[in-house]
């Protein structure tokens, strides 16, 4: 298993890079990473969560992956909120490349966790194939950011293009660029 210690830094940035995981906590944000085959490495449950969530964890089981049970107290260590639901997905951080052709979503100074997670939702239900992360947004694998955007980040490439190479090898390459404004909505597919 791997160290308490460990688990707890993954609520930081710098963490989660040094170690190259992150905790998705909660069962659908968790049902759906399992359902995209996203890369994990245990389950982490405490008992109320092994009653709650049974499904879950024959899901684990039948996949071979690791179920940790953990006490209540120790579980409440390593969570990032409050009144935790007893149930976190260890996962590996992907490196996704830029996909070949599909629609892209970038994001500009987006800070707020639960904003960038709205956003990932949204581009997997709508098909988008990647969401690009400019300079000053929030981070992917932020704990608000995995649960804001509901086990989704396994449907769609994520990328850092802080230094804006990304887009600017999409315009060379002749993709259409669109903008919004806050004030100036349409639909996207029109």
């Amino acid at each position: 298993m791997i160290a308490l210690k460990i688990l707890a830094s993954l609520q930081d940035k710098k963490g989660r890079e040094e170690h190259g995981f992150f905790l998705a906590e909660g069962p659908d944000v968790v049902a759906q990473l399992l359902t995209f085959n996203y890369p994990a490495d245990a389950l982490f449950i405490t008992e109320e969560g092994g009653r709650r969530y049974g499904e879950l964890v024959a899901q684990c089981d039948s996949r071979q992956l690791p179920v940790e049970r953990l006490t209540d107290k120790v579980f409440s260590k390593i969570s990032d909120t409050k009144t935790h639901q007893g149930l976190a997905l260890l996962c590996r951080l992907k490196r996704d490349v830029l996909p070949a052709h599909g629609p892209v979503v970038y994001l500009d100074s987006v800070q707020d966790p639960g904003n960038v997670g709205a956003v990932i939702r949204t581009a997997v239900a709508a098909g988008f194939t990647a969401v690009l992360a400019g300079k000053g947004c929030a981070d992917f694998y932020h704990p608000k950011t995995v649960r804001a955007c509901a086990g989704a980040l396994g449907g769609i490439a994520c990328l850092y293009d802080g230094d804006r190479m990304a887009l600017n090898r999409l315009r060379k390459k002749g993709w259409t660029l669109l903008a919004t404004h806050c004030d100036q909505g349409r639909e996207y597919a029109s």
